[in-house]
């Protein structure tokens, strides 16, 4: 599905899996642009467990960030994504 507003546009694929007529696995991948925020997030939904990966890209006080979180519910984990200086990235644990 593709959905667009004034300055919102937002991608979803989504795809089922099923084994003998029974759902056995769901996911989704969804990409959104909104203002100066950016979102990829993947889904996945297998023998009752949900899983989350996402990124979100966003501005606050004119620096910008990448947030990584991880997991589902109370397994959650979060990651400010943080250039290294070597091409590469470090990833500083975020507290609820």
């Amino acid at each position: 599905s593709e959905s667009s507003e004034k300055h919102e546009h937002e991608l979803e694929y989504s795809y089922i899996i099923r084994e003998n007529g029974r759902v056995v696995e769901r996911s989704s991948f969804s990409f959104e642009e909104e203002g100066n925020e950016t979102e990829l997030e993947l889904i996945t939904e297998r023998d009752g467990k949900r899983e989350v990966f996402c990124f979100e890209e966003e501005t606050y006080r004119g620096k910008e960030y990448i947030t990584l979180r991880i997991g589902s519910g109370r397994e959650t984990k979060s990651y400010r994504v943080l250039p290294d200086g070597n091409g590469g990235y470090t990833y500083e644990p975020l507290r609820r």
